[in-house]
């Protein structure tokens, strides 16, 4: 996100590989704004959320494994995407009958949602967005994928990038624990009135669980505190 005349890019670093520099972190609408009277001006700060390195267990697997979801099969870069998620990797090494048949199994997930998560964690990185964001975050949850959880969270936080709802976000965070989503949207709602009508009279609110509404009744006993106290 812009802020002032800084500008912070979070990124995920999956290989050892050097960058390709500033066009393979940024989309090109990012980056055509860089080339318009940004780049002379702005510092560009890089943050590497994680670095994952090759793993010695995953030495012994083919570059490619065939998957079988819903009785289609499909290959998979096997290291490449147990490197983002710890299930697929001890799934991928194990020694069950699996590995000896060459085909993995994969039950409880659509092949529509795991291609769509191969296309967003795959070098190509396709954008997570509003029509996959929530898939994508149920994918991660159930295939152990904290990267994947993140890159989440960060569209999540780009408010002025969706049209996603404080209750629908809130919503999310308590059925997935996004803490740092639940934090983001609680600290963004910056008075009782806000909170009220975002999150407190919405029909979402009733569903919410009871740990979460407890984090909700905390800020606004924080935001009401402060606003008697002006």
């Amino acid at each position: 996100s812009v802020g002032g005349n800084i500008c912070f890019i979070d990124f995920l670093r999956v290989s050892d590989q050097p960058s390709r520099g500033l066009r393979h972190i940024l989309s090109e609408k990012q980056y055509d704004r860089f080339g318009y009277g940004y780049s002379t001006e702005m510092n560009v700060v890089i943050k590497i959320l994680k670095q994952v390195i090759d793993n010695s267990n995953l030495a012994d697997l083919n570059s490619n494994v065939t998957v079988m979801i819903e009785n289609k099969k499909i290959l998979v870069d096997a290291p490449y995407v147990s490197k983002w998620s710890d299930f697929l990797q001890g799934y991928f090494t194990s020694n069950m009958r699996e590995k000896a048949n060459g085909i993995y199994p994969i039950n409880d997930c659509s092949l529509v949602d795991f291609i769509e998560m191969l296309a967003v964690i795959y070098p190509s990185s396709k954008p997570i967005d509003e029509s996959n964001v929530e898939r994508m975050i149920d994918i991660a949850d159930r295939f152990l994928m904290p990267m994947l959880t993140r890159k989440c969270e960060l569209f999540l936080s780009q408010t002025s990038s969706h049209g996603i709802t404080e209750i629908q976000m809130i919503d999310m965070a308590d059925r997935f624990n996004l803490v740092r989503t639940r934090t983001i949207v609680l600290q963004r709602l910056c008075s009782t009135k806000l909170l009220r009508s975002k999150i407190l009279k919405t029909k979402g609110y009733k569903n919410l669980s009871k740990e979460m509404k407890k984090s909700i009744d905390a800020r606004y006993v924080q935001l009401d505190v402060i606003e008697r106290g002006q």
